[in-house]
């Protein structure tokens, strides 16, 4: 079923451009779309799909997908869930465990609602409200230090993100 579901959305994506957008996003790296995202909404402007990049520093690289369902159209609100792949670029000192991390990964899982509005055919700009976790060392948490590498359930984090769209 899940290979059905993937092929029609895809196949609607190709040969129902009438009513797919394509959109780029810029905003905080805090929110599901990351920093810059690039996103297909289609079925009349109801569920879109994107892929972006969510933030880089010395030692972490993130990258992410994202799916949307948008009830009222593409103006409105919607909910969002975000997966983001976060890299290890380095051995990272783990306090925690007390030894170096040899280039972790972990999953960065949002889950959320947002407001988008398009003010011009090709600008507009959103909001997004958030509940994050990440997977990884064998379980799930609340909360990842990026200065030790260490995921813990020390902090409930809620992301918000605002951003600017450009679709066309």
């Amino acid at each position: 079923m899940k290979k059905f579901a993937v092929a029609a959305l895809f196949a609607l994506s190709v040969f129902a451009p009438s009513f797919a957008t394509t959109s780029v996003s810029v905003g905080t790296g805090f929110s599901g779309r990351g920093m810059v995202n690039v996103e297909q909404t289609f079925m009349n402007d109801h569920l879109s799909v994107g892929a972006g990049w969510n933030g880089y520093s010395d030692d972490f690289l993130l990258l992410g997908v994202n799916v949307a369902w948008h009830p009222m159209g593409f103006n409105g609100p919607y909910l969002y869930h975000s997966s983001q792949w976060v890299h290890g670029m380095d051995n990272i000192w783990n306090k925690h465990h007390g030894h170096y991390e040899d280039h972790p990964n972990y999953w960065r899982l949002m889950f959320g609602a947002g407001f988008q509005q398009r003010f011009f055919t090709h600008f507009g700009a959103y909001a997004e409200l958030g509940f994050q976790f990440y997977a990884g060392q064998g379980g799930y948490y609340t909360n990842l230090d990026l200065d030790h590498a260490n995921l813990d359930n020390d902090y409930i984090e809620l992301p918000i993100g605002v951003g600017l769209m450009f679709p066309f």
